[in-house]
């Protein structure tokens, strides 16, 4: 499984080539990715594995509390901007206004600017893409 891993200590500097790859990312189909929002650890799988491989591989479930760690979809819009849903699973349930805000923040702190699509959005999650 290939990921894009960041994290809250990363950003600053060693991110940037992900931040790049991000950018540059084709999207043919939306990807998922998971977030754990303790942590600030974004984890974006850049094949079709799913969000419970994801979460796996990468073993960062330490804890019994799922409702820290979120999911979605990662890709772009119609029109290309990033954009990404709350659409998994696995991990959508976990979504909620505190969730939310901070996964918003980690992605502004890491100056990827996506649009945020709410699970209840009338968008569906392969409208990111």
């Amino acid at each position: 499984m290939k990921i894009i891993l960041l994290n809250s200590t990363n950003c600053i500097d060693e991110i940037q080539k992900s931040i790049e790859l991000i950018s540059a990312m084709l999207f043919p189909e939306p990807l998922d990715f998971i977030f754990d929002c303790t942590r600030d650890i974004l984890a974006i799988a850049t094949d079709f594995e799913g969000h419970p491989k994801l979460v796996e591989h990468l073993t960062i479930i330490a804890t019994d509390d799922r409702f820290q760690i979120v999911g979605g979809r990662f890709g772009r819009t119609r029109s290309g901007e990033l954009a990404t849903s709350e659409w998994s699973g696995h991990y959508g349930h976990g979504w909620n206004e505190l969730n939310r805000n901070s996964f918003k923040n980690f992605m502004q702190k890491c100056s990827i600017p996506v649009i945020h699509r709410e699970w209840h959005s009338q968008q569906t999650a392969y409208d990111v893409g």
